[in-house]
């Protein structure tokens, strides 16, 4: 499991990871074994790899993952002799792209920086064998689908400035305890559902909650949320209804 070093992350360019407190780790792609088979430099360079400049010239948005030269193509296409990649994203980065990783299947971890605020649609969706992903608090924004069809995805821990979880964001993961900030305000339809490893659902924000089949509804079924296994089991069975919080 990769870590990072909080010491180290405010610089976006040269922030340190430790793997298993053996090494270090700068932003790249790195193997099974650690061993660190491109520099992101590299990539951008030699395979005209898809980002695009933010609005202040100093950090980037990995783009579509539709795209000719999107990191999902690269890594398809150019490491998919490798059983297992890790990849470190550079704190150049400030969004990821909808469907930027989806099908990445041989993608095991991901360590995304401080300077992310935003994750697109689908942006990890069907990444079979995804495990572990490192996210920081400064994410604002995940979109529909984000981690969808994740089956190895035990864990995750989601960023206290979420306001919103959005439908089928975690949908057929292998998440087995959540637990949902106090800032989440809405949960779309089929969010959690099919997670089937999931038992424990914990709302840090307990009060105010109801359920509609109506998206934009502003009152509906209310909730209590005071049993986190109960949680579990309605959230893994919802397909239909969103959860909201007045």
């Amino acid at each position: 499991k990769i870590k990072v070093r909080p010491e180290d992350k405010s610089d976006p360019k040269t922030y340190n990871l430790t793997v298993n407190g053996k090494k270090d780790l700068l932003p790249g792609i790195y193997n099974e074994n650690d061993t660190k088979i491109a520099d992101w430099d590299f990539l951008v360079t030699n395979y005209n790899l898809n980002v695009q400049k933010y609005y202040d010239n100093s950090t980037y948005n990995i783009d579509n993952g539709e795209a000719g030269n999107s990191i999902y193509y690269v890594l398809t296409t150019y490491y998919s002799e490798y059983e297992n990649i890790n990849v470190v994203l550079p704190g150049t980065i400030a969004t990821i792209g909808n469907y930027a990783f989806k099908n990445t299947t041989n993608l095991k971890s991901v360590v995304i920086p401080n300077s992310v605020t935003y994750i697109g649609n689908y942006a990890f969706s069907s990444c079979s064998n995804l495990e572990n992903v490192d996210i920081t608090d400064n994410v604002r924004s995940m979109k529909e689908g984000a981690f969808y069809n994740c089956p190895a995805l035990k864990e995750f821990k989601i960023p206290e400035r979420i306001g919103q979880i959005y439908s089928f964001t975690f949908n057929n993961t292998g998440l087995e305890e959540v637990i949902i900030p106090e800032n989440v305000n809405f949960i779309g339809s089929s969010a959690f559902k099919d997670c089937q490893n999931l038992t424990s659902v914990i709302f840090e924000h307990k009060n105010g909650w109801f359920y509609s089949n109506n998206a934009s509804a502003t009152s509906g079924t209310d909730l209590d949320l005071s049993n986190p296994a109960e949680n579990a089991t309605r959230l893994k069975n919802n397909g239909t209804t969103t959860w909201k919080r007045n």
